[in-house]
């Protein structure tokens, strides 16, 4: 599970808090010694609420950047999203690293970035089976069947086929 963290600064260093988490928060001197009690600050407060068997929130904040025009005014805006290399994108949907580059091209997901694959969670949610709708899987699947011949009887090596709708 991947939850948003704010990290602002103060007038005496920084704070941070998860606002899917209520109640967890950080404080340091250096953003590195706020991120380090953030990360630990979320594992404790999970482990807490596991312990008193609390149900463990999912996360569903988005972080989103208003760009400001000349004039002041919202002239756009972008959505804030992780990026998963191939290896945790199909750990995080359970497939093979050989299989996301596949549905990569079948399903029209992830963006090539340099020699790699580049992954979100709307590309996770995407996947047939794990997002709230399934995704349709293309053409129908075909079934290859051998015709054989009196040639191809006689030489396995020149076997013809014929293509059946399934």
């Amino acid at each position: 599970m991947d939850y948003l963290v704010i990290i602002e600064e103060t007038n005496t260093g920084f704070s941070a808090y998860a606002p899917d988490l209520p109640g967890c928060i950080a404080t340091g001197k250096t953003l590195d010694i706020t991120r380090k009690r953030m990360r630990e600050a979320v594992a404790f407060h999970i482990e807490g609420l596991r312990l008193e068997g609390l149900p463990v929130p999912e996360p569903r904040s988005q972080a989103v950047f208003f760009d400001l025009g000349v004039s002041g005014a919202v002239a756009g805006e972008r959505r804030v999203e992780t990026l998963y290399d191939i290896k945790t994108f199909a750990q995080k949907a359970g497939i093979a690293p050989s299989t996301a580059r596949v549905y990569a091209h079948r399903y029209g997901i992830g963006r090539k970035l340099g020699r790699g694959w580049v992954f979100t969670e709307a590309d996770i949610k995407a996947l047939p089976g794990v997002g709230n709708e399934p995704k349709a899987s293309g053409p129908p699947r075909r079934r290859v069947t051998a015709a054989a011949s009196s040639k191809t009887r006689r030489k396995a090596s020149k076997t013809l086929t014929r293509v059946e709708n399934a």
